[in-house]
């Protein structure tokens, strides 16, 4: 039977296991309608016992929803139960597909809006226990202007740092949380009923056109990595393209998890090169085994970054990091039209 944590991790749902059942942060069903902050881990659950005739037995105390692990997958991706079906099947040790299929969003766009309780303010404005802690992780006050980083002392989000997620014309149509207190639960991301674009990759606003993008996209799972690519890698990359003009940049995109959503391999693609910097373990590889499946063929390239020791880019010396970076780029951009300096 699929593992029913592998399956909350897939969806991308803050999850605890206590005995045979798994908690989730809130009920993820699109029907729920508004979530009470209070019962935060205390409305919805769902089984997973191995010796239960049907394991995946899941309800909300709240909205009185319940079902089958398939019903679940139908209400929480919006699909119907063979398309539940094959989904599921997908769910462990197995290969990711050998090619990348593009599936459009017939919902069209969505409105989301950051939880109540968020403040935007320069960095040496933060109260100190926030700021002490930027300040450990690297983050710099340019950073935090440049892309919009905001800090929660109430609400859903309390007690965390803000990285809100745009798409490329600045809307904000997700973000991820990072607790500054020590939190159980590290990172908080939208839940489902408030309607996330999960197509859009921490990163995107900074992108060019389409017909612009001539130098390689820096691939990786959590932003706190991102900015510490972006902070060794400043300034150190030039790409010259056949007519002679130069672009400073390397790109940047975080993934927000291990399971690569088609519509984000799409937007990779329009890359020349991927540089795959996610993560050092289980969850890293297997993200990276999705990147070169789907775009490492023909003219897309994808190179890994070799990280020592089991180290993600944040806990890496810049200088040291620099080096591996620029390593990967001179080893991905080996064609005629595009030359890394």
């Amino acid at each position: 039977m699929t593992p029913v944590g592998s399956v909350l991790d897939k969806l991308g749902l803050q999850s605890r296991r206590q005995g045979r059942r798994w908690w989730t942060e809130s009920c993820p069903l699109p029907t729920h309608g508004p979530q009470n902050p209070a019962h935060r881990f205390q409305n919805f659950f769902i089984r997973d016992d191995e010796s239960e005739e049907r394991p995946g037995q899941w309800h909300c105390f709240s909205c009185k929803e319940g079902g089958t692990l398939v019903k679940f997958v139908e209400a929480v991706r919006g699909c119907n139960r063979e398309e539940a079906r094959a989904w599921l099947a997908t769910i462990g040790d197995r290969p990711p597909p050998p090619v990348l299929r593009v599936r459009f969003d017939p919902t069209g766009p969505r409105t989301f809006r950051l939880p109540a309780g968020v403040e935007f303010s320069p960095l040496a404005g933060w109260n100190s226990v926030p700021r002490d802690y930027a300040a450990r992780r690297g983050l710099t006050a340019e950073q935090v202007e440049r892309w919009g980083v905001g800090v929660a002392h109430e609400g859903k989000l309390k007690d965390r740092i803000v990285f809100p997620i745009r798409d490329q014309n600045g809307r904000v149509a997700n973000y991820s949380a990072r607790t500054f207190v020590d939190d159980p639960v590290r990172y908080l991301a939208a839940s489902t009923w408030e309607r996330p674009d999960l197509s859009v990759m921490w990163g995107e606003e900074m992108w060019p056109s389409l017909g612009m993008r001539f130098g390689p996209v820096v691939v990786f799972e959590g932003v706190l990595n991102g900015l510490a690519i972006e902070r060794a890698t400043a300034g150190q990359f030039a790409m010259r393209t056949y007519d002679g003009a130069v672009h400073n940049e390397l790109f940047l995109a975080a993934l927000q998890g291990s399971d690569v959503d088609h519509r984000k391999l799409a937007k990779l693609a329009t890359f020349p090169l991927v540089i795959d910097a996610t993560d050092p373990d289980a969850a890293g590889a297997w993200a990276s085994r999705q990147l070169f499946a789907s775009l490492g063929r023909r003219e897309r390239r994808v190179v890994r970054l070799p990280y020592p020791d089991k180290c993600d880019a944040a806990e890496l010396e810049p200088g040291f990091l620099r080096e591996m970076v620029a390593h990967a780029v001179l080893e991905g951009l080996n064609r005629p039209s595009v030359v890394g300096i």
